[in-house]
């Protein structure tokens, strides 16, 4: 993968950034394309991605909210938003390599995945070869039989999420929206529940399955071609340091001034619990099993032995929408 800064691409050629912000579906693959003929004189490589960054910051093409890309059309957007669901990684599946079964055609061609369609893999209906006669007519095959190769499949990774709109950017009153995310290649499994990202893409209407006496469905969604944390997280052995056992840590300082003047430290846990959330009143019992549940459980290892983490949280908020879940 290359990183592209946008502001860079606008002062190299301004047309070609104009171009590939309207027109992405066609002109990225193109640059993809060029990009992997240059590296490929150098070192023998894979086909190289590019992954843009620092969209322009204007109404258009920055979104703050999912509510603001519903009505895109498709070109290139930049979505700020948190993570608050990871799909599982699968294969997927891109295209198919056929062969046409006429003795005197013979043709290979491709047969691409359509995103629209949950990446529907059509097989082909008839064989694309055309010739150019002497006369100026152009024959075509027609050939209806045909044979998969082998070898002929292009697969890669494939992840959905779920982004949810920030807090900091809902109005008061309003009820955050969701939308899925698509990932692929390299940008699977490279965020978790809980990141806030910055992502670009395309948007992509998406059919629903077709059932007898139901009426069709579009689902909004987003295809990234890049996506990044907006804020890098501190490691977990970074923050426990803080508030590390022994002389000076905030743990031992906050809990030694604890006696009966105020009820052997239940006022300082109280202050803990209105800290929680601050801009939500109230809600005194929701936000101590939040903590409890946080604090709680037993210990994990990472895989790699580094970090020492807790178990998964069970915990249910069940409530109508808007009151801060």
């Amino acid at each position: 993968s290359v990183l592209v800064d946008f502001s860079d691409l606008i002062a190299f050629n301004s047309a070609l950034s104009f171009q590939l912000l309207h027109y992405p579906n066609f002109l990225l693959p193109l640059l993809e394309e060029a990009a992997t003929k240059c590296l490929s004189n150098e070192t023998p490589s894979d086909v190289v991605k590019i992954r843009l960054i620092n969209l322009p910051p204007n109404s258009e093409i920055s979104k703050l909210s999912v509510s603001d890309i519903i009505n895109s059309s498709s070109s290139l957007i930049q979505l700020v938003g948190t993570v608050v669901r990871t799909g599982g990684v699968r294969m997927l599946e891109l295209s198919k390599r056929y062969q046409c079964t006429k003795r005197s055609c013979q043709k290979e061609f491709l047969v691409f995945a359509d995103p629209e369609q949950d990446f529907l893999l059509p097989r082909p209906t008839k064989c694309p070869a055309e010739t150019l006669l002497s006369d100026g007519k152009i024959r075509r095959c027609n050939c209806t039989e045909f044979r998969e190769l082998p070898n002929g499949k292009s697969c890669v990774d494939y992840q959905e999420i779920k982004v949810y709109d920030k807090i900091e950017h809902i109005t008061l009153g309003s009820i955050p929206r969701s939308i899925v995310v698509l990932l692929t290649d390299a940008l699977v499994d490279v965020v978790n529940p809980g990141d806030d990202v910055v992502i670009v893409g395309t948007t992509l209407q998406q059919w629903k399955p077709q059932a007898r006496n139901f009426r069709c469905g579009i689902d909004i969604v987003v295809k990234a071609s890049n996506i990044m944390r907006s804020v890098k997280k501190q490691r977990a052995s970074e923050l426990l340091s803080v508030f590390s056992h022994g002389d000076g840590g905030c743990f031992d300082k906050y809990w030694a001034g604890a006696s009966l003047s105020d009820n052997g430290g239940l006022e300082r846990r109280d202050k803990i619990i209105r800290s929680v959330c601050p801009d939500l009143y109230g809600m005194y019992s929701a936000k101590l099993a939040l903590l409890l549940a946080i604090i709680g459980g037993a210990k994990s290892t990472s895989h790699d032995n580094e970090e020492t983490r807790r178990t998964n949280i069970h915990l249910l908020f069940v409530g109508d929408p808007g009151n801060g879940k």
